[in-house]
């Protein structure tokens, strides 16, 4: 384009647009065109143009083409004259009104102030109305320039194609036309080729054409019937002043800022919910019914509300949601909008609810309020989970802050197993080795695949690896840490600590990325300072015990080398700060709990490190600290004292001291302080034959267990313990307590800890539950114990306990288990465990000796006796068998408790697997009459009646899995009870087994067939058990 020639302007006529036209075509040597016909261009311009030109239009693409309708410029007051007849010539063309072009945007809407409220109309519908008339819809279908209207044709037609851009001045009869034809041609088909064209049309058509094509009408009616449903209501629509918050008149007198137009309307939706029919019915519904299920809804606090109570009041804020108005409280799904929000005031409340709410259903609240666990719902959306994680990352201050609260009450559901680890660190820290695999609380999944799955598909199975792996979790908590630390409260600091701590025990992996995470436990030092000064006063450079935890467990991981060497290396000042713990008094410190929590933690680190024979000299530097704080837990007693803390500080540090002796000898220092300590309080108990609590008793065994280990003494110590262990009163307090305290005992509501966990985080479930409480009994199901391993001293004392037990108190074992069976079963896991405790001489003697008392007792094993543990006594048998075959070799021992499941009073289940499913094990049962401990007679008397265990006696004998010499006890088990079944029947027990006598009469066919001449013989001619003949067979003559 030339210089000379400039864009239009919005201050410029057609006139001016037209005359710059004309300048561009002279500048490209175009012949001049006739102002008249400017939009018009015959194909004579064209030939006209020498081939130069041509080419020079070409390179400008201005290219003339031929126009075959009029061009008329936009109106926008009245749109509708957008389509135009192509009759109209080309001069009334530029005669058509045109919009005054001279304003670029449109003029601002001025409301008219003589308007007033009207029912069922707000202002801005009157407006509108006034604008474009009371039926503006209809406006927009009436075209103006023939004066015709269309729309009755456009809205009655069921065609796309309504005809009315044809061209032609009668449309109507041309569109009808063409309609016939189609009609025609149609009818003329027959359905097969209608479905082929129809195909056709499908296959050249796109997606979206077939949607829109399909849709078109099916909308419009949609659309027509909602508009009839909206006018009804709003005619119908009504409003009562006495309904409004705020009366009309209020407002007039008052004279309200912008309120001096009143739009009754617009107030009637914060005014009170009106109760309708249905809402009552609904009410109605909820009190006569509880099988009907609904929304939960929660109020602030995080506590379920009650559908069926409806006096709550209405400016509690728990009716601000859009659904279900008439209910109160909010939903899940509205918690998670609510954390979406732009607004951080409801960001925050959504997060406070959601940590209530969780924190509740952690603790139990809502185990009987729904059919699946509220913790596996929520911790499964992982839409909810990365949104409180998103809400970490925010800028504001109160948003960051509950989310912390939120995010530690969604990921650390161990707090209940940390609280039991904490306590009982001295007595199950060998459990949590590394050699166990129960440090780590990874969900069990494939991993070979992770890189290809989704946030929300990996959350979904591990929600800890995902947060750390996807999300920067760690370097989020590494900027809280350091960066905002003046704006975290101490809440804040030991949350963040929780979190960390429920990292490091997921697994190996994620504690190497927390060591290997920048500048992490540089913002962790500043929460272990060195100096006592800070001890003493109210600063925020106080130590903190959760942050000394953190590296306990850092520490414990099974490759510790690397580890230490990292914090030495980041923490130089690690050892110096674990010293300067030692010497805290609590008597000179404004808070003794929290400063005893500090001391008890860094001896709990001091263990840590010494059991890898790491900084044993260290800790024995500090010789005169520990000399004091020993004299100190040595003046505490054990039956009257009343602070816990105290107790636990006392048996950490002893346990500490043995752990220091256990890695060098040489270190006897601590022998008679401790000695003394320890006669002090077994006298203490002796003479007022009172059992001590759990603290205390772990005092007494740190003690007891120093002296064992330094050979201290021990005889003087026996003594003592002897004299406690034998006094009769002492004896049945010790019972009560373990009757209370046992987890033999299944209580009705009680449930395993780990119900509650969903499986993308579990738990170690170390303790049962009931209802709202936690029983203080130890869950034996948890893998913390699960995977424990015995030494045979530790078998020994058990089973020594357990003799001792059920001789001299046999009325309190059966308070604890219910059945003698349920006893037999326990006893016989000790097989489960390895084959050197049933070898061991001691065990073996400890095990022959409870059997016997068992049987004069009576064992009775049904297979659906229910078995802790094993569920029943049938899956118990399944895994007993199995670990006979693996790692029995012919133990006496083993195969006197497998012939117990044998015994006629036992389940027929039992015996019936034996003789099929372990049929090859029958030839390791050796035995002899004089090494079983069982009565014979528990094998033979009643008759066997079950015709299926006869059936698997005779294919064992027949396939010669038992012979007479290597299984005596079996092989008169068989012969014994087929004999009776099949050869001493009467008439009368022949007719009252009739459904069992075509099975005998096969079995004494196979008898009969049968090669074997002594089995034939043993079979047809056995008469009785008679311990002095042959394999224990008396034979007819």
């Amino acid at each position: 384009m030339s210089s000379s020639l400039k864009r239009p302007k919005t201050s410029e006529t057609i006139e001016d647009i037209l005359k710059q036209q004309q300048e561009f075509l002279k500048a490209n040597k175009l012949q001049k065109t006739d102002e008249n016909d400017t939009h018009l261009c015959d194909n004579e311009v064209i030939d006209d143009i020498d081939n130069d030109d041509k080419d020079a239009i070409a390179d400008n693409h201005d290219i003339p083409t031929k126009i075959v309708t009029s061009i008329v410029e936009r109106n926008v007051d009245n749109w509708q004259q957008f389509i135009t007849s192509s009759s109209s010539s080309s001069s009334s063309s530029s005669d058509t009104t045109r919009t005054d072009v001279s304003i670029g945007f449109p003029k601002a809407q001025i409301r008219d102030r003589n308007l007033v409220p009207k029912s069922g109309k707000s202002l801005f519908a009157q407006q509108m109305a006034k604008r474009f008339g009371s039926n503006s819809k209809d406006n927009i279908n009436v075209e103006l320039t023939d004066n015709k209207t269309i729309v009755g044709h456009i809205k009655s037609t069921k065609s796309v194609v309504t005809g009315v851009g044809l061209g032609s001045d009668n449309w109507k009869n041309d569109i009808h036309n063409i309609r016939q034809e189609n009609e025609l041609m149609i009818n003329k088909l027959d359905s097969k080729e209608i479905e082929e064209m129809r195909r056709d049309l499908i296959t050249k058509l796109s997606e979206k054409s077939i949607n829109y094509l399909t849709n078109k009408f099916k909308k419009n009616e949609e659309k027509q019937t909602i508009d009839e449903t909206a006018n009804d209501i709003e005619m119908n629509d009504t409003i009562d002043e006495n309904d409004l918050p705020i009366k009309p008149t209020d407002v007039e007198e008052n004279k309200w800022l912008h309120m001096d137009v009143i739009e009754p309307k617009k107030m009637s939706w914060i005014g009170n919910i009106k109760e309708t029919n249905c809402m009552i019915n609904d009410a109605k519904q909820v009190i006569s019914s509880t099988e009907k299920t609904f929304n939960a809804r929660f109020d602030f606090e995080g506590n379920l509300i009650d559908k069926s109570v409806s006096d709550i009041d209405v400016h509690s804020g728990l009716f601000h949601h859009q659904l279900d108005e008439s209910s109160a409280g909010y939903t899940i799904q509205e918690l998670y909008t609510l954390i979406q929000s732009t607004f951080s005031s409801q960001k925050v409340l959504g997060l406070q609810v959601l940590s209530k709410l969780l924190t509740k259903a952690y603790n139990g609240l809502y185990d009987e309020c729904f059919d699946e666990s509220l913790n596996k719902q929520l911790m499964q959306n992982s839409a909810l989970v990365l949104v409180t994680r998103l809400c970490l990352d925010d800028n504001t201050g109160s948003v960051w802050r509950v989310a912390i609260s939120a995010l530690h009450a969604m990921l650390c559901n161990t707090q209940v197993d940390e609280l039991f680890l904490d306590r009982g660190f001295t007595l199950f820290t060998q459990c949590l080795k590394h050699d166990n695999n129960v440090d780590n609380l990874k969900p069990s999944y494939d991993s070979t695949k992770i890189q290809e799955l989704s946030d929300e598909e990996l959350l979904k199975l591990d929600i800890i690896y995902c947060l750390v792996k996807r999300t920067s979790l760690l370097q989020r908590i590494r900027y809280l840490l350091e960066i905002m630390k003046t704006q975290l409260d101490l809440k804040a600091i030991n949350d963040l600590l929780d979190i960390l701590i429920r990292i490091a025990r997921h697994s190996s992996e994620l504690r190497h990325d927390m060591m290997n995470c920048p500048y992490l436990f540089e913002s962790i030092q500043h929460l272990m300072p060195v100096t006592v000064m800070s001890l003493t006063n109210t600063t925020d450079d106080k130590p903190n015990a959760k942050a000394i935890k953190l590296i306990r467990v850092l520490t414990s991981d099974d490759n510790h080398t690397v580890i230490v060497n990292t914090l030495v290396n980041t923490f130089p000042q690690l050892i110096e700060s674990l010293k300067v713990y030692l010497t805290l008094n609590p008597d000179n410190c404004l808070n003794s709990r929290e400063i005893l929590e500090v001391s008890i933690e860094s001896l709990r680190l001091w263990i840590t490190l010494m059991s890898q024979n790491l900084c044993v000299n260290d800790f024995w530097q500090m010789f005169p600290i520990i000399i004091r704080q020993l004299q100190y837990c040595s003046t505490l007693d054990l039956i009257s004292h009343q602070n816990n803390f105290d107790l636990q500080y006392a048996s950490t540090l002893v346990f500490a001291i043995k752990t220091c002796v256990h890695q060098n000898r040489e270190f006897k220092a601590f022998n008679e302080l401790i000695l003394m300590t320890a006669m002090k309080w077994l006298t203490l108990i002796k003479n007022t034959v009172i059992v001590p609590n759990f603290d205390a008793n772990l005092c007494l065994l740190s003690v007891i267990e120093y002296l064992l280990i330094s050979k201290y003494e021990i005889q003087l110590l026996q003594t003592i313990i002897l004299q406690i262990l034998e006094s009769k009163t002492f004896q049945n307090k010790l019972l009560n307590l373990l009757i209370d305290n046992s987890n033999l005992i299944k209580l009705n509501a009680q449930s395993c800890g780990r119900k509650r966990d969903s499986s993308n985080l579990p738990s170690y479930g170390s303790v049962y539950n009931q209802t709202l409480d936690t029983v203080p009994i130890l869950n034996n199901e948890s893998p913390i114990f699960q995977n424990k391993s015995f030494t045979i001293l530790e078998m020994t004392d058990c089973l020594t306990f357990v003799s001792l037990v059920i001789k001299r108190h046999n009325n309190y074992y059966k308070q604890m288990i219910s059945t003698t069976s349920v006893l037999f079963c326990f006893i016989s896991s000790v097989f489960l465990t390895s084959e050197e405790m049933f070898f061991d001489e001691t065990i073996q003697k400890l095990m022959f000796g409870i059997l016997k008392i068992l049987l004069s007792d009576g064992i009775n094993c049904q297979i659906q006796d229910r078995v802790p543990y094993y569920e029943t006594c049938g899956d118990f048998f399944v895994r007993f068998m199995d670990q006979f075959e693996s790692t029995s070799y012919g133990n006496k021992l083993f195969i006197n408790y497998l012939l117990v499941f044998c015994q006629t009073k036992c389940s027929s289940l039992f015996r019936t697997k034996l003789f099929t499913e372990y049929l090859t094990t029958l030839r390791i049962i050796k035995i002899s009459f004089n090494e079983i401990s069982i009565p014979i007679d528990n094998f033979l008397t009643p008759i066997e009646s079950d015709s299926q265990t006869l059936e698997s006696y005779m294919k064992a004998l027949l396939c010669g899995a038992l012979q007479p010499n290597d299984s005596p006890i079996l092989y008169l088990i068989c012969i014994h009870h087929l004999n009776h079944n099949l050869f001493r029947q009467t008439i009368t027990d022949k007719i009252m087994k009739k459904p069992e006598n075509m099975i005998f009469d096969r079995l004494i066919r196979s008898i009969h067939n049968s090669k074997n001449v002594l089995l034939k013989e043993h079979l047809l001619k056995y008469s009785h058990f008679d311990p002095n003949k042959p394999n224990g067979l008396a034979i007819h003559l």
